[in-house]
C-alpha cells in the first residue's frame, strides 16, 4: 500500500455519506497521530523510549542485579527498596539518564526500612553520596561511582536516587511505567520499585508506579 492510498479510500467512501463525516474522520486521525508522536513524560518532555532488551553492562562482578533499561517516562528520580538474602556491600550503580547536559550530578539517599511512603519527608534519610556523571543517553547504562552501602542479611534499605540538574525534561532520570511494587531478584537481593518524582529533595510529590532503571553492583 503506497502512502496516501488508505486515506484516499476512506475519503471516497465517506463522500457518499457527507462531507461532515469526512472532515470529522480526518480530524480524529490527525489527533491520533499527534498524540502518538508527542507522548509526554512526567517532566512534561517528549518521550524518548529506550531500546528495550538487555543492556550492555559494565563489568562489576557476578553479584549485580538489573531492573530494566526499557524506559518510557522520566523525571528527577525514583524511590525503590533493596532487600538482601546475604550480607551485601553495594559498590556502584548504573542508571538510565537523559544526555542533554554533558555532566549531571546524582545524589543517592538511603534509609533503614522501606522508601515507600517516606519520599516526601527528609526525616530518616542519609546522603550516601553525590557525584557528577557523564550521561550516556536513553537505554544505555551510565555508571554512578557511589559505594559503601553495607546491608546485612534480611535487612531492607530504602533508596532515593535524584538527578540534581533535572529541569523541564532535560538532564532527567529515565524510568518505566510499571505497577507499584514490581520486583527484580537474584540469589543475593530483591529490588522493589516504587515511584518517580520531580525535584528537589525531598520531592514535593510522587508519581506512583514508576520503576527505576538501573543496575546495582
Amino acid at each position: 500500500m503506497r502512502g496516501g492510498e488508505l486515506l484516499s479510500t476512506y475519503t471516497m467512501v465517506l463522500d457518499q455519506g457527507g462531507s461532515f463525516v469526512r472532515i470529522l474522520l480526518l480530524s480524529v486521525m490527525m489527533l491520533a497521530l499527534a498524540c502518538s508522536a508527542f507522548a509526554l513524560t512526567d517532566s512534561g518532555n517528549e518521550m524518548i523510549p529506550g531500546p528495550g532488551g538487555d543492556p550492555v553492562l559494565l563489568a562489576y562482578g557476578d553479584a549485580s542485579l538489573t531492573t530494566t533499561f526499557a524506559n518510557n517516562n522520566q523525571f528527577a528520580g525514583n524511590s525503590f527498596d533493596i532487600t538482601v538474602n546475604t550480607d551485601v556491600t553495594v559498590v556502584g550503580w548504573d542508571i538510565n539518564i537523559d544526555p542533554t547536559f554533558p555532566s549531571t550530578t546524582i545524589d543517592i539517599y538511603t534509609r533503614a526500612g522501606t522508601a515507600l511512603g517516606n519520599e516526601t519527608s527528609s526525616a530518616g534519610w542519609t546522603l550516601l553520596g553525590s557525584i557528577a556523571v557523564a550521561p550516556q543517553g536513553p537505554g544505555v547504562p551510565t555508571h554512578v561511582d557511589i559505594g559503601g552501602l553495607a546491608i546485612a542479611a534480611g535487612e531492607t534499605v530504602g533508596v532515593l536516587l535524584i538527578a540534581d540538574q533535572c529541569v523541564s525534561g532535560s538532564g532527567c532520570v529515565n524510568y518505566t511505567n510499571m505497577p507499584q511494587g514490581t520486583t527484580f531478584s537474584n540469589a543475593d537481593m530483591t529490588v522493589t520499585t516504587w515511584n518517580g518524582f520531580g525535584p528537589p529533595f525531598p520531592p514535593p510529590s510522587v508519581f506512583m508506579g514508576r520503576a527505576w532503571n538501573g543496575t546495582i553492583h
